[in-house]
C-alpha cells in the first residue's frame, strides 16, 4: 500500500536529471528465484526458494541492511518462500515451509522461521489488512485470517473458493480477485468487494483472471496475464476501478509478456510494474515501469535473468528482485539518466534561490509544454499550473519560511528540485 512519508523518497528517485533510462546496481546473487521483498525491523528481506546469497547458505531468506547480509542459516524444510507480510509488528509468510507436520504459514522469531499457523497445505499468498486482520490463501484456495490476538479461522463463505489469486482493502472494503463467475450466490465476473455484510461486484467486472492488485492515489489497479476488457473498456493486462468505472492505463502492455505483470507497488514516484514485458504504453521499458497518473515512464533494466519478479522500497532507494531458476539477482536504482542524443543534462532552471516573494521557473524552448507544480516538504500540493511558453512564475509571498519543492514534468522528463523560501 502506498505510504507518502516524504517528499525525500521522491526527491531520491527523481533526482537532477530523470529521463526515462535507469541505471540498476546489482546488489546480490542467488541461487535460486527471488519471490518476495520486505522492508522489516530495519533490514531488506529477501524471500524465495533460495538456499544460497552470494554463493553462502542461506535457507529460503536473508536479510540486508544496505552494506552487509545476515543469512539464515537454521535448516528449515520445506521448497521456500512466496510472500512476506508485516502483521502487528512481526513479519509473517505465505510459504512451503515445514513446521512439525504442518506448513504453509511462518513467523520471524529473530533468527528463525517458527510456525505462523500452518496446516498441511503450503500457501501462496498473504496480505495484512492494517492493524485489523492477516489473511491468508493455501493451495486449494482456502481463505483464512487471524486477529492479533486470536489465531487464524476460515473467511465466510470463500472457502474452498480455489479461484481466489489475491485480495486487498479499498475504501474500507475487503477485494477478492482471482478468476471465478459468482462468489456466495452473487454473480460477479472475477472480482468482487465485501463490506463485512454482503458482496458486491465491481460494475461489470472484467474478462481475464487478475493476478495482482495495488491502491494508488485512491484507485484500485488490477493486472492479469490475459486480461482484455474492464467494465466495457478495452485493456491490455492491466486496468483500474476508481470506486464507480473501470478505465484503460495509458495503453496497458503493449508487447509479448509470457509471464505476465507479476508485481505492482505504489512509491512515492508512482505506481511501479514489474514482470517479463519490454513495452508498455507504447513506451520500451524492460521489466519495469512507472507509472506516474497519466504516463508510463521508463525503469528498465538490463539484466540476463528471466524476469523481474518483485520490488520494494528500503531506506528510501528502490529494489527488485528477479526470477531465474540457475542465478537470480537482487538490484537497487542508483539513478535515471539520459541517454538520448537531445536530452540536456539541466532542464529546470530556478532562481532566485533562495527566494522572497516570486520564483522564476524556466525550461528549454524545445520543452515548452509541462505541467509545474509546487509542493510542500511533506509533499502536499500547494499550487499547480500549465507551463504554455518556456518560463512561468510562482508567487511564494504569502508562503512561510522554509524548505519546498517543484516538480515539472514534460513529455519527455520529469524533474524536481528544493526551494528554499526566506
Amino acid at each position: 500500500m502506498k505510504k507518502f512519508t516524504s517528499i525525500i523518497t521522491f526527491m531520491l528517485i527523481f533526482s537532477s536529471l530523470v529521463r526515462a533510462d535507469a541505471k540498476w546496481d546489482t546488489i546480490a546473487y542467488f541461487n535460486q528465484v527471488v519471490s518476495d521483498l520486505k522492508t522489516f525491523n530495519g533490514s531488506l528481506f529477501v524471500g524465495g526458494n533460495i538456499t544460497k546469497v552470494n554463493g553462502n547458505t542461506s535457507y529460503w531468506s536473508a536479510y540486508y541492511n544496505g552494506s552487509s547480509w545476515t543469512r539464515h542459516t537454521s535448516m528449515v524444510g520445506g521448497s521456500g518462500i512466496d510472500q512476506f507480510a508485516v502483521f502487528n509488528n512481526q513479519l509473517y509468510t505465505a510459504d512451503a515451509l515445514e513446521h512439525y507436520m504442518s506448513m504453509g504459514v511462518s513467523v520471524w522469531n529473530g533468527s528463525s522461521w517458527d510456525d505462523g499457523g500452518s496446516t498441511n497445505r503450503n500457501h501462496y499468498f498473504i496480505y495484512a489488512d492494517g492493524a485489523d486482520y492477516l489473511y491468508v490463501i493455501d493451495s486449494q484456495g482456502n481463505i483464512r485470517r487471524r486477529t492479533s490476538t486470536s489465531g487464524f479461522t476460515n473467511f465466510n463463505s470463500v472457502i474452498n473458493s480455489n479461484s481466489i489469486g489475491c485480495l486487498i482493502r479499498y475504501q474500507d472494503k475487503m477485494i477478492f480477485a482471482g478468476t471465478f463467475e459468482s462468489i456466495n450466490g452473487v454473480v460477479a465476473k472475477n472480482i468482487i468487494q465485501w463490506d463485512g455484510v454482503s458482496w458486491t461486484p465491481l460494475g461489470t467486472g472484467v474478462v481475464g483472471g487478475i493476478g495482482c492488485m495495488e491502491v494508488y492515489n485512491n484507485e484500485l489497479y488490477v493486472c492479469g496475464m490475459n486480461l482484455t476488457s474492464a467494465g466495457d473498456v478495452p485493456v491490455s493486462m492491466i486496468a483500474k476501478w476508481n470506486g464507480s468505472s473501470w478505465s484503460d492505463v495509458g495503453g496497458g502492455v503493449t508487447s509479448d509478456c509470457w509471464n505476465g505483470i507479476r508485481d505492482l507497488k505504489a512509491i512515492n514516484a508512482g505506481l511501479l510494474m514489474v514482470g517479463d514485458f519490454s513495452q508498455v504504453g507504447g513506451v520500451n521499458a524492460n521489466n519495469i515501469a512507472l507509472w506516474d497518473g497519466t504516463k508510463w515512464i521508463d525503469y528498465g533494466i538490463t539484466h540476463d535473468d528471466s524476469f523481474i519478479n518483485c520490488a520494494e522500497e528500503y531506506n528510501n532507494e528502490l529494489y527488485v528482485g528477479s526470477f531465474d531458476f540457475t542465478k537470480s539477482h537482487l538490484f537497487k536504482l542508483v539513478s535515471l539518466t539520459g541517454a538520448t542524443e537531445n536530452n540536456i543534462k539541466e532542464n529546470v532552471k530556478l532562481y532566485p534561490n533562495p527566494v522572497v516573494n516570486s520564483l522564476n521557473i524556466t525550461i528549454p524552448e524545445s520543452f515548452k509544454s509541462a505541467t509545474v507544480t509546487l509542493l510542500n516538504l511533506n509533499g502536499q500540493e500547494l499550487t499547480s499550473q500549465q507551463l504554455l511558453q518556456n518560463n512561468v512564475v510562482i508567487d511564494m509571498s504569502g508562503l512561510s519560511s522554509g524548505i519546498y519543492f517543484v516538480k515539472v514534468v514534460s513529455d519527455t522528463f520529469i524533474e524536481v528540485k528544493k526551494i528554499i523560501k526566506k
